[in-house]
């Protein structure tokens, strides 16, 4: 709609292109976000795909509004919009950290209160320093550094890795003016434009289980399952209280799957093992019960990276 009217309204070349992708942009982002919403069902990410859809929107929001209203040269005005706009990209992944039940109820709270804290670079300059183009201090440039290298890491070593830096990728595009090693690789508009097509482009990975699934056994299909969607940081956790929990036990929880102990008795893990049971029990805090049985119920599996 925004390019029809674009177009009907004799705007410049370049606003034809633009507003042609970027509207493509959403529509493929938007769609594959609603497709995507059945994966969460009946576990506790729905917190995160809502935060990620919003994100979404957000930036695409943002870009829409400045082209409807011919603002893309850059002010201090839509710069600060933009980067409002894009530290919401770390509200999923603060809200994957707190995934788990009961705090999961309460764990909004911090996920705003880091956006808040993200957002007042722009409110301080919006206040203070209009005219002149947004800049933020070494020390905020830098914390949003560690903040993208700690979702990076939580993410990156399971099956879905291209999404995952696809969306690093689409990350540093929409922060790239305020890091502390920015270049000017691209125009800024180009930039936005690039990075909602790389978030769809990671969603459609995700949604389309690329790579793909090799067959394994129920348990360790649902150990990849939550490894793969839960991070890292989860996932070592939930390993850590199985193992301790059965330290005497015949089988130990690895990043690879359930394995009998000692190594070398490669048989199948028994499904009323002690340490199976104990990790089904500790995912009821994650998943429900319908989550689990649909999941079992599935003849592919998680591939184990």
């Amino acid at each position: 709609m925004a390019a029809v009217f674009l177009l009907t309204t004799g705007t410049t070349q370049f606003a034809f292109w633009y507003a042609g992708a970027l509207c493509g942009a959403i529509a493929m982002g938007t769609v594959v976000f609603l497709y995507g919403w059945k994966m969460t069902r009946g576990t506790t990410l729905t917190g995160v795909w809502l935060w990620a859809l919003f994100s979404f929107l957000s930036v695409a929001g943002v870009e829409l509004a400045l082209l409807w209203n011919n603002w893309t040269e850059p002010t201090s005005f839509n710069e600060a919009l933009r980067y409002l706009a894009a530290v919401t990209t770390f509200c999923p992944l603060m809200a994957q950290l707190g995934a788990k039940r009961p705090q999961v109820q309460v764990w909004p709270l911090v996920v705003i209160s880091l956006w808040v804290v993200l957002c007042l670079p722009a409110g301080e300059f919006l206040l203070l320093k209009q005219g002149a183009l947004m800049e933020i201090s070494a020390a905020r440039s830098w914390f949003l550094v560690v903040l993208a290298l700690v979702g990076l890491c939580n993410n990156l070593p399971n099956r879905f890795w291209p999404s995952v830096l696809l969306l690093v990728g689409a990350q540093t595009l929409l922060l790239s003016p305020h890091l502390p090693f920015s270049a000017d690789l691209l125009d800024l508009n180009h930039s936005v434009h690039w990075a909602l097509f790389l978030i769809s482009g990671a969603l459609l990975l995700h949604v389309l289980g690329w790579p793909t699934q090799r067959v394994c056994s129920e348990s360790d299909r649902l150990w990849f399952d939550f490894r793969d969607h839960y991070g890292t940081l989860w996932a070592l956790r939930l390993a850590q209280r199985v193992n301790e929990d059965q330290q005497h036990g015949g089988t130990i929880l690895g990043w690879s799957g359930f394995r009998s102990r000692p190594p070398e008795r490669d048989i199948e893990v028994d499904l009323n093992d002690p340490s199976v049971r104990q990790f089904r029990s500790l995912l009821a805090r994650f998943v429900s019960a319908q989550w689990l049985a649909r999941r079992v119920a599935e003849s592919r599996e998680a591939t184990p990276w």
